[in-house]
């Protein structure tokens, strides 16, 4: 990890991962409710627990399920 995780005032936690090769990730979730969040436009897909993945066309739901926000293909 590149940072330490942080939470904001609405309890959104946020952790940043990084690798070599300008990879990065964030780990998002919220841990007491479900809401509308807007990645950043690097990030270009996500993944969550169950093993889905999907582009970022918009806004997308987080909840108390962390998903993985990258900003390049899934290894």
């Amino acid at each position: 990890m590149s940072v330490p995780c942080s939470v904001d005032s609405k309890n959104t936690w946020t952790c940043e991962l990084t690798r070599p090769g300008g990879y990065k990730a964030l780990a998002i979730w919220n841990s007491s409710a479900s809401l509308s969040y807007t990645p950043s436009r690097v990030y270009k897909q996500y993944g969550d627990l169950a093993g889905g993945r999907n582009t970022i066309t918009g806004p997308i739901r987080i909840s108390e399920k962390p998903v993985l926000l990258e900003t390049s293909s899934f290894e």
